[in-house]
């Protein structure tokens, strides 16, 4: 925070409370503290993007399940995160990827999602909040579904950290863009 937020803030709460904490995101600082592992469950292999997944698949349709296809080629491995609340989601993802003849992928077993985001070279995904983890860590998110591109409009001042992608041929380029980084 800097001291002009703290003055406002304090100014709005003057008649309520004698003091204000500006805190942040304290999942985020309890992990940068005393749980960032450096033993990342993720074997190391340092081409990896990171995919947060929902409580459900993209359509059969969606344009990721090809753009995997371009993943294979480039040596870049993809980490599936599954929701917390939604385990389940692992089957259906396994037959997915399984019809689609994709092998070439870690489902994530860390504890903190920021181990997981702190060393991938990109985060996907629909919509999920852990966006916010991602632009805590300076990664970049490609959201891939319109409800990302509503939930997250707020935060256009980071310009390229979140960036929402329609179909296949923004996904490539920016896949492209990363790998030479």
């Amino acid at each position: 925070y800097n001291r002009e937020d703290y003055t406002l803030l304090k100014s709005q709460f003057k008649h309520q409370v004698n003091e204000a904490y500006i805190v942040g995101n304290l999942s985020y600082n309890y992990w940068d503290e005393y749980r960032r592992s450096d033993e990342n469950q993720i074997p190391a292999k340092k081409n990896y993007l990171l995919y947060t997944l929902q409580n459900k698949l993209p359509n059969d349709d969606h344009f990721i399940w090809k753009a995997l296809g371009a993943l294979k080629e480039k040596d870049i491995i993809i980490v599936f995160r599954l929701h917390p609340g939604y385990k389940n989601v692992k089957e259906n993802l396994e037959k997915k990827l399984k019809s689609i003849d994709f092998d070439d992928y870690i489902i994530d077993k860390n504890e903190d999602v920021y181990d997981s985001l702190d060393s991938c070279l990109l985060h996907i995904t629909q919509f999920s909040s852990s966006t916010l983890d991602a632009l805590l860590l300076g990664k970049k998110t490609l959201l891939i579904d319109p409800r990302g591109q509503e939930y997250f409009s707020e935060f256009s001042e980071f310009g390229n950290q979140i960036k929402y992608i329609s179909n296949l041929t923004e996904f490539t380029k920016q896949i492209y863009l990363v790998n030479r980084e």
